[in-house]
């Protein structure tokens, strides 16, 4: 079962929460009347904001996955959560890459890609 892909990217994990879509309300009064009325504003994609990081074993491999993940930007993209459910139609806004290295993690990977994923759901219903 693929879990954490982004893009069909594999990612160690992720942390937040996907964006998802959803009815946008806005309550107004009105002068003279008891309560509340709401309008309708159709439904929006909200935006957010996740975090994944990789490990790789070679400072080029890390490189070679970091422009591809930045060649996303701009692309509407599917996501498989840390249960394995796909979720489609997420438009990649923008991508913040971040490299660090470390000793040899539990998984023998010396090299670490984190990237800052700003994504909107695209989505107008589930």
């Amino acid at each position: 079962m693929a879990a954490n892909l982004i893009g069909g990217m594999q990612f160690r994990f992720y942390t937040g929460d996907l964006p998802l879509a959803g009815a946008i309300v806005e309550p107004f009064i009105r002068s003279g009347n008891a309560g509340y009325g709401y309008h309708d504003k159709n439904i929006h994609g909200d935006t957010g904001t996740i975090v994944a990081t990789a490990a790789f074993a070679t400072v080029y491999a890390r490189n070679v996955f970091k422009l591809m993940a930045k060649d996303l930007q701009g692309t509407i993209i599917g996501i498989y959560d840390r249960d394995g459910i796909l979720w489609n139609g997420f438009m990649v806004l923008d991508m913040k890459p971040r490299t660090f290295n470390v000793g040899l993690d539990t998984e023998g990977y010396l090299y670490h890609l984190e990237c800052a994923w700003r994504l909107q759901s695209t989505v107008t219903s589930y």
